[in-house]
């Protein structure tokens, strides 16, 4: 059998500076003030979980936060209105947005101020876009080829993207986009981390017989390099943990490829390698 590991694995930058700051606030205020978090700090239980036995609670409502605790928000962005109400109401908040969807933020209220109507490629219920879209007033959230079927768009429009969406399936949106609109501005907001693993996991997935995504199912980078992969390689397996490989879907003479999500912790990938490495020495 032979392994091949992307060399874009484990957490990307955004990820690693939400969790190591985290961390850092738990050791901080450790015996002397509590540590909240506000939904899941990113897309990876593995991780949510580690945190939570640090001491880091999970609450899915600022009406749960005792005073006098520190309320940490997750690296995906946060609603406007969630803002409003820490503001309000006076709460310490560590804010672990991450700079790229920041970045997001301030180009989409930009276009907005320049008269665009902004079209975002995303997942609608997703929290980077709930958080995106909070700040906007026109706008548009589609999912799927389909979801431009008998769209108007005239006048000024501009396409941005869910900074993990894929690159692949973003330029047939802009296809469509130019035949309704041959005006319509287009800005690639795709993370360059996520660019890096999309561009490498298509090679891969070309070049080995097999391909393992590692990542958890909640993750949406995540799951576009899955289907990126399967696109070009049908043997390809999802997996969140080692515990999951099927000793029948791999065989010893296997040339087998693993890359991972960007909030899947370079351990798990590690543990993916070892748990190959032990069913099939055997």
């Amino acid at each position: 059998m032979k392994i091949t590991l992307a060399k874009h694995t484990g957490f990307c930058f955004g990820v690693k500076r939400a969790i190591e700051k985290a961390y850092q606030s738990l050791r901080l205020y450790k015996g002397k003030k509590k540590v909240y978090m506000l939904g899941e700090i990113v897309h990876n239980e593995e991780v949510v979980e580690k945190l939570k036995r640090k001491g880091l609670i999970s609450i899915s409502s600022l009406k749960a936060l005792p005073p006098k605790s520190l309320l940490i928000l997750k690296a995906h962005g946060t609603e406007k209105n969630i803002y409003q109400k820490i503001k309000k109401k006076n709460i310490k908040s560590l804010d672990l947005t991450c700079p790229q969807v920041l970045k997001i933020h301030r180009k989409a209220l930009s276009l907005q101020k320049e008269g665009y109507r902004i079209i975002i490629f995303g997942d609608k219920n997703h929290a980077e876009i709930k958080a995106l879209t909070s700040y906007l007033k026109n706008f548009i959230v589609i999912e799927k080829k389909r979801d431009l079927k008998n769209k108007e768009l005239s006048g000024k429009i501009a396409l941005l993207l869910q900074s993990t969406q894929s690159l692949e399936e973003s330029l047939e949106i802009l296809k469509i986009l130019k035949k309704i609109n041959p005006r319509t501005l287009f800005i690639n907001t795709i993370c360059p981390d996520t660019q890096l693993r999309q561009k490498e996991v298509i090679e891969l997935s070309k070049n080995n017989d097999k391909v393992i995504v590692a990542g958890s199912k909640k993750s949406a980078n995540t799951k576009r390099l899955y289907r990126l992969s399967k696109k070009y390689n049908k043997k390809t397996y999802w997996l969140n943990r080692p515990e999951s490989i099927k000793k029948n879907n791999f065989e010893k003479k296997d040339r087998i490829a693993i890359i991972s999500g960007a909030s899947t912790p370079q351990e798990t990938v590690e543990n993916i390698i070892k748990r190959l490495k032990k069913l099939y020495s055997e």
